[in-house]
């Protein structure tokens, strides 16, 4: 396990001076990552609301159920919206527009409202998107859902265009969005197919070349617009870091999700991996008696069985240490941008972000590659560390 965390020396050495120049919070000091690394992954999260959270507070006021915007459109269009919209998730996906813009100079009313914007453009009508494809058979989707995708796209776009930001920000969602819905629809096609060959060539290419890997697009859109609005434009040198980033957030869930993703007909790369090994064929067999179950017997105890052999079979295989390696190698891409572009003093809460995702990996070698329960998430609407000095709301 330890070699999946080689070549970290670098980029301790800058967190470290960056956790230094912000105060050096003894729960935060990157050095404690390989050992308590649940105890650090939670405390980031709780310095990011505490330091956030009047940022936050302001957004809130916009786009939650009764909100100043949402509450302007029609009924049917708040109900809908009342059943998707999940604060802790626009946190965590607007979360580094606002960080990388601190750290890029400093936060403004544009950054409000491309934050708006995200939320009722691609936020909150994805979250809808999600529950409608994560189903298993027999679910029936409703028509209201997918109108709704439609209309809350097209106000977050309307929203969009009244932000006084370079027109490449505008840009930058439609190229990304229109990737990301390519990427659902041929993931819908694909489901509950086994492919008859997994090579190393399948696997490089689910890897490195066009896959779901891309179809998280949060990080890219708001880190990029963070850059649009300080330096008028993505330098190209950050740019590998942004589809790293997205192979990483996709490949860890897909880690953490291995369970759920197969019986919803999803073979993603922790299976593409076991398919690939001496396991394969006993796995191949185990996921075929998955899907027959959930259709002939939905809620079945009998799954129970079939999934404790599916996850003995890939650790097994190695299934899910190969993804973490992969996920790695994006994070360190990452890490090299990073102190490429940042001086360490400005960028603590950037460390946080990255740190994040390195204590998460580490989290889940220790245990086994299963998410715990029960891990911190933030709370946007009360304090949460008392070491964080909230961020006053610049534009109030």
């Amino acid at each position: 396990m330890t070699h999946l965390f080689h070549g970290l020396e670098e980029w301790f050495d800058y967190s470290t001076t960056s956790f230094q120049a912000a105060g050096a919070n003894a729960e935060l000091d990157p050095r404690h990552i390989p050992t308590t690394p649940t105890a650090y992954n939670s405390e980031t999260y709780r310095w990011l609301a505490t330091r956030y959270r009047d940022i936050y507070l302001d957004l809130y006021q916009a786009i939650q159920a009764d909100g100043t915007l949402i509450r302007k459109q029609p009924p049917h269009f708040t109900q809908e919206w009342a059943k998707h919209f999940e604060p802790i998730t626009i946190w965590k996906q607007v979360c580094p527009l606002f960080v990388f813009g601190q750290a890029l100079g400093g936060l403004d009313e544009r950054h409000r409202d491309l934050a708006r914007a995200y939320a009722l453009g691609y936020g909150v009508p994805v979250m809808a998107i999600d529950r409608m494809m994560d189903a298993l058979p027999g679910a029936q989707a409703t028509k209201h859902t997918w109108l709704f995708v439609l209309a809350s796209y097209a106000l977050g776009l309307e929203q969009l265009q009244k932000v006084d930001a370079p027109p490449a920000a505008e840009r930058c969602f439609l190229r990304h969005t229109q990737e990301m819905y390519h990427f659902f629809w041929g993931e819908e096609r694909a489901r509950y197919q086994l492919p008859e060959v997994v090579s190393e060539a399948t696997l490089t290419k689910y890897l490195e070349g066009d896959s779901r890997l891309l179809s998280s697009i949060f990080f890219p859109v708001t880190i990029e617009w963070a850059f649009l609005l300080a330096q008028g434009s993505l330098p190209p040198a950050f740019a590998p870091a942004l589809v790293a980033l997205r192979r990483m957030r996709q490949l860890n869930d897909e880690v953490v999700d291995a369970d759920e993703d197969i019986r919803f007909g999803i073979v993603t790369f922790p299976y593409l991996h076991g398919l690939s090994s001496p396991q394969g064929a006993e796995l191949a067999e185990n996921v075929h008696a998955t899907w027959k179950l959930d259709r002939e017997e939905p809620g079945s105890p009998k799954m129970a069985e079939l999934t404790a052999q599916r996850r003995l079979l890939l650790q097994k295989a190695g299934s899910f240490e190969a993804a973490a390696h992969f996920s790695m190698g994006c994070l360190k891409t990452v890490m090299q941008a990073v102190m490429g572009h940042l001086p360490a003093k400005n960028a603590f809460d950037v460390t946080l972000l990255v740190n994040q995702r390195v204590s998460h990996l580490y989290r889940l070698a220790q245990h086994g590659w299963n998410e715990i329960p029960g891990v911190y998430q933030p709370e946007p609407f009360a304090p949460s560390s008392h070491a964080a000095l909230p961020l006053s709301v610049p534009w109030a």
